[in-house]
């Protein structure tokens, strides 16, 4: 089946799904700020959600309880059951910028990374899902760090550095100690393998997908594809044997087998950021105004 698009609204950013993949959140990116509800049976926009202004990146925790928005000054929780806002949690200080959320595998917590060059500084915070508020703040060097992903036993966040770093950062939770992993190139978006295993680092435009071992924290290949600049532009299906990354012009599926390769592309502009449904079938990519549905061969 050929891609087809479904149309949410103007300044389509993060998107994900569900954990019974009935519906998938994506976020609206301007202001005032929406995530709208889209039936993954019917593809229709079931419901709208108001939330903070400029919402980014979502993510939802996986016994499917919460969502989190992240937003320029803030991060929204929301109730995926019944479509609703259940909490809005300030920055600590005017001027905080957002890069990226993600939710612990424990469903307790959502990570993000705060930067400011003035009251926070820059740092990794935890948030209680529990009492929405912030249970803990990490200080992170250097500045520039962005959260990519979190290893799926909570032990370790992965942060991307951008455009300027040469590494990414594995940062260890709680405590924060922190191993750098050189020889990324760029970095943006960051996937892990559902198993732990692996990490993949989209590195942005003109560049590759780095593969990067978690026992020994070090690059052990690339896969020739160039990824956009956003901080979910690559996302792992659920066996762990592929990844779709989102590119300025084109989509990609990669396979992982063996040395990786690049098994399909759609040349339909690229995207923004990338979702994959739980039965592993579909990669949703939000483009423009559109949540752009791809099936899985």
């Amino acid at each position: 089946m050929p891609p087809f698009d479904v149309t949410v609204g103007a300044f389509a950013h993060g998107v994900a799904v569900v954990p019974d993949g009935s519906n998938a959140l994506v976020a609206l990116s301007a202001a005032p700020g929406n995530v709208k509800v889209v039936s993954l049976s019917t593809y229709r926009v079931v419901a709208t959600i108001p939330v903070d202004d400029y919402p980014g990146e979502v993510a939802v925790t996986p016994d499917g309880k919460r969502a989190v928005v992240a937003h320029q000054h803030s991060v929204s929780v929301l109730a995926p059951a019944s479509n609703s806002l259940v909490a809005t949690v300030p920055t600590p200080c005017v001027g905080d910028t957002l890069y990226n959320i993600e939710t612990t595998p424990d469903s307790t917590s959502a990570i993000t990374t705060m930067l400011n060059g003035g009251c926070t500084k820059n740092t990794l915070v935890v948030i209680s899902l529990a009492t929405n508020s912030i249970a803990s703040t990490y200080p992170l060097t250097p500045s520039s760090a962005g959260l990519g992903a979190i290893t799926p036993d909570g032990a370790s966040a992965l942060l991307d550095l951008g455009v300027l770093g040469t590494s990414i950062l594995r940062v260890g939770l709680p405590g924060a100690a922190i191993t750098t992993i050189s020889n990324t190139s760029s970095s943006y978006g960051i996937a892990v393998v559902p198993n732990g295993s692996e990490a993949l680092v989209a590195s942005g435009d003109g560049d590759t997908v780095k593969r990067i071992s978690l026992t020994s924290s070090t690059v052990t290949g690339a896969v020739d594809f160039a990824s956009n600049t956003d901080t979910h532009n690559i996302a792992v299906t659920p066996d762990g044997t592929r990844a779709v990354v989102v590119g300025s012009l084109e989509v990609g599926l990669l396979s992982l087998a063996g040395a990786g390769s690049v098994v399909r592309r759609w040349s339909l502009g690229g995207g923004a950021s990338v979702a994959i449904t739980p039965d592993g079938t579909r990669a949703l990519v939000t483009h423009g105004d559109k949540l752009r549905v791809f099936t899985l061969p």
